[in-house]
């Protein structure tokens, strides 16, 4: 299946869109603007191979843009697994993108722009692991941290090639690593204009 289409929905409770119960293998080339919980959901074990990409008009092609939703932009959640955000821009959630628990592994963050989201740009947290930001992937004007890896379970994550700078930084540290989060690993990236560029609190190891 291939979604395409502009979403508004300022007085909606629900996610903009939201695929789950295993569907696997279905694009998605959006505009959502204003959702009353997150904007695009992937949840639960079997949903994987989901694409989220940019839109064709007339020829040309645009990003998927998420903007101003009450909750998450994009969630990736227990269990969704083999997903690629490719090229999106999310701004103005609660939190930018968000994978968490276990077995949402082997995502794939490729050329994304997360930027003025209230919280956290980008969260890895409850046990992801195998997951990868990469492809100049651009995290910055967060009103937190640029990007989380926390739980105790949350391993062999990879962030490559991806800038935190931009015009103007990320509030708080650029990445904060914590919650014995471990194994996961940071390079070629851009983080040197924050004030404070990297946090690992002391049950974080091996990162």
């Amino acid at each position: 299946m291939c979604i395409r289409d502009r979403i508004d929905k300022p007085d909606s409770s629900g996610d903009a869109v939201r695929i789950e119960g295993g569907a696997s293998d279905n694009t998605i080339s959006v505009n959502v603007k204003h959702s009353g919980a997150n904007g695009i959901s992937l949840i639960g074990s079997g949903t994987s191979r989901n694409r989220v990409q940019s839109r064709p008009v007339n020829g040309f092609y645009f990003p998927t843009q998420i903007d101003s939703v009450t909750d998450i932009g994009i969630l990736i959640a227990e269990g969704a697994s083999e997903n690629v955000i490719d090229g999106a821009r999310v701004r103005g959630g609660s939190v930018g993108i968000e994978i968490r628990d276990r077995n949402s592994d082997r995502n794939r963050l490729r050329g994304v722009s997360v930027s003025k989201n209230r919280g956290d740009g980008i969260r890895l947290v409850d046990d992801c692991q195998h997951n990868r930001i990469e492809a100049e992937s651009s995290i910055e004007d967060n009103g937190a941290h640029g990007l989380v890896i926390s739980g105790v379970r949350t391993s062999f994550n990879l962030v490559k090639e991806s800038n935190f700078n931009g015009l103007t930084p990320n509030k708080r540290h650029a990445i904060r690593i914590d919650g014995a989060a471990n194994n996961n690993r940071i390079e070629s990236s851009d983080v040197q204009r924050h004030e404070a560029c990297l946090l690992y609190t002391s049950d974080a190891a091996d990162d």
